[in-house]
């Protein structure tokens, strides 16, 4: 089951296991390492396409569309969380 839902603002971790997930990270990715992005579309783990939980962002440049495994991905913590969400830590 994923761990992020539609809508979620996530972060794109800095250091990458680039083959994890049974998809590949590719260098125009990169650009997104470190920053806050929104979660627009769930892809369950499916074993012909990859081998855990899958993400589309809202923040995707030139109406470009890639996968983004969860093991990519962390939640925001912190004051992080708080300018996102006006949320308390």
């Amino acid at each position: 089951m994923a761990k992020y839902k539609v809508g979620d603002v996530v972060r794109v971790k800095q250091t990458l296991d680039y083959g994890s997930g049974g998809l590949g990270f590719l260098d125009t990715m990169e650009h997104r390492c470190g920053t806050a992005v929104t979660i627009s579309k769930v892809f369950e783990a499916d074993f012909h396409l990859f081998d855990e939980p899958a993400y589309y962002l809202k923040e995707e440049d030139g109406g470009l569309q890639y996968y983004w495994t969860e093991s990519w991905l962390e939640p925001l913590e912190g004051e992080d969380r708080m300018k996102i969400y006006g949320a308390q830590p």
